[in-house]
């Protein structure tokens, strides 16, 4: 379903589709649509905020000795 309304353009600014053309491609409602997508972009955040707070532990742990410039 994500797939088809990125192919779409329904994340396209101004978007190209509607839940309701998504729906019409995969014979559902557009409320199954709707309810789908939702939940893709609650678990993707989720993962994407997840995976940003443990870089930023692991570079707390581990800093990038290059990205603070030379020892003195």
């Amino acid at each position: 379903m994500l797939r088809v309304a990125v192919e779409e353009g329904y994340y396209e600014e101004p978007r190209k589709v509607t839940y309701g053309d998504i729906a019409a491609r995969l014979d559902c409602s557009a409320g199954t649509v709707g309810q789908h997508l939702r939940r893709i972009e609650a678990r993707l955040m989720s993962s994407l905020i997840s995976g940003a707070a443990e870089r930023a532990t692991e570079t707390d742990r581990h800093p990038d000795p290059a990205a603070t410039g030379p020892s003195r």
